[in-house]
């Protein structure tokens, strides 16, 4: 639930290293649910991606118990009579949109979309924000449930503050998801010799395999035994050397520079691929199990 007004932008920072953690395209619906769960709370919630060109679509809810098919048959049958998709579709506008910005609730339960999806779940009020993803196709949603009691004016405002993070967050999940399937893909073309990844120290390659693994600078520290200080300046060195901006490039390009080496590793969440031999002067700390994804990646900084 969220808290007042004066303490929303460190609430929104703190849940940002979860929503912007390291990871493939599949784990990210969770990871926004987990948060705008967290800082509006609801009774259920969804997660909406939509092909926009091939009509198919994909629906994350939680709980798990708020959905089945004769729901999701209904939803499909009277999505003409929701107010703030409607809305959304005719104008664009991104701003976050509540159903009783539209409807009272007399007209809303008119409804055949009341009757056959909202009072079966209970729901009087539904929050949602749509957002275009990708160029190409994609249109994602969250949508977040309650009962009588309904959104505030500063659940909007939380929502619309979340709005450019999520876009952000799933352009590094579609690269991230991208940078694995090369990486674990057989390939016959020529491999380059060389990379900007052999311009990394040892140390540096072990702050950034961390890093492509989803460790956020407090868990790389403790890993290592070093200060969260140096960590900082390890993953600012190794910007500089591969020449790049930011920390989901880097971790792109160290996957990259696995695929070259023709490193084989597993495609979860916890597994990374492993130093070159030649690399190896120490025991290899980017094998095994990793701990949970918390990594936080920004467009432009770092979130540690």
């Amino acid at each position: 639930m969220a808290g007042s007004i004066s303490t929303l932008p460190a609430r929104l920072t703190s849940e940002l290293p979860e929503l912007y953690a390291l990871g493939p395209l599949e784990q990210f619906s969770g990871r926004v649910l987990s948060v705008v769960e967290r800082l509006i709370g609801c009774d259920s919630a969804s997660y909406n991606e939509i092909d926009t060109k091939s009509g198919t679509q994909r629906v994350v809810v939680t709980p798990e118990e708020a959905t089945s098919d004769e729901l999701a048959h209904a939803f499909a049958a009277h999505v003409h009579e929701h107010p703030v998709i409607m809305h959304v579709a005719a104008t664009g506008d991104p701003r976050s949109y509540m159903v009783s910005d539209f409807l009272g609730p007399r007209d809303l339960r008119r409804l055949a979309l009341y009757s056959e999806l909202f009072a079966p779940l209970g729901i009087e009020d539904q929050l949602a924000v749509t957002m275009p993803a990708t160029r190409d196709a994609n249109v994602i949603g969250v949508a977040l449930n309650r009962g009588k009691h309904g959104f505030s004016e500063q659940d909007r405002t939380v929502l619309n503050m979340l709005r450019p993070h999520l876009l952000v967050a799933y352009t590094n999940a579609l690269r991230y998801s991208a940078a694995l399937t090369a990486a674990t893909a057989n390939s016959t073309r020529q491999r380059p010799t060389h990379t900007k990844v052999d311009r990394l120290t040892d140390r540096q390659l072990e702050v950034l395999g961390l890093v492509s693994r989803g460790h956020t600078n407090h868990q790389i520290a403790y890993e290592l035994g070093v200060s969260v200080g140096t960590v900082k300046k390890h993953m600012e060195h190794i910007l500089n050397r591969l020449d790049t901006p930011t920390r989901v490039a880097a971790a792109i390009q160290y996957l990259a520079a696995a695929e070259d080496a023709q490193l084989v590793f597993r495609r979860t969440s916890d597994q990374a691929p492993s130093l070159p031999p030649s690399r190896r002067h120490r025991p290899d700390r980017l094998d095994g199990t990793a701990r949970r994804n918390r990594f936080a990646l920004t467009a432009q900084r770092d979130i540690s």
